[in-house]
């Protein structure tokens, strides 16, 4: 996507975190949002790491547009995985109606609790199943950088430190 267009102009950088703090973003920069909490506001982050991410991304394509998806959080602090599978049924029709522009996705969070039953089926069948829809369609550059520590997903592991296993 940014080898078309260096600088990100017609990309939209889709964000899939906490959030992103509407006023580090202008309006002239943002492309949407969703949330699946009624009355929340994709360009609101309580948390900072989504609004992290998005600044990041925009000084590498100083051209692009930001897309914030804001993902639902447990009672316990975790992501809500429901949340994750509705953002994801929201992007991918607006990914197939805009295929002139290039998407790149950042997905930047994680998952515990998931050694073992349903959990680990989830674990394991979520990720997979995101990235092979949106691979076979040719629908944007997804990315994860899900991980400072892979001890609370997957145990110890020799993939080391930030790493997810089996992602792109």
């Amino acid at each position: 996507v940014l080898e078309r267009t260096p600088r990100g102009s017609n990309a939209i950088i889709v964000i899939v975190d906490t959030g992103v703090n509407g006023q580090r973003v202008p309006p002239s920069r943002r492309a949407g949002g969703w949330v699946e909490a009624p009355g929340d506001d994709p360009w609101t982050d309580s948390v900072g790491h989504g609004s992290m991410v998005a600044l990041m991304a925009l000084a590498f394509a100083p051209e692009a547009k930001i897309y914030s998806i804001k993902l639902s959080f447990e009672p316990d602090g975790t992501i809500s995985k429901p949340s994750v599978l509705s953002a994801f049924d929201e992007l991918i029709p607006l990914m197939q109606a805009n295929p002139d522009l290039g998407f790149v996705i950042s997905n930047s969070w994680g998952m515990s609790g998931c050694l073992a039953g349903a959990e680990a089926q989830w674990c394991d069948m979520v990720p997979s199943r995101l990235v092979t829809a949106i691979d076979q369609q040719n629908l944007a550059l997804m990315v994860f950088a899900a991980g400072n520590s892979n001890e609370e997903c997957l145990g110890p592991s020799i993939l080391g430190m930030n790493s997810s296993l089996g992602a792109i």
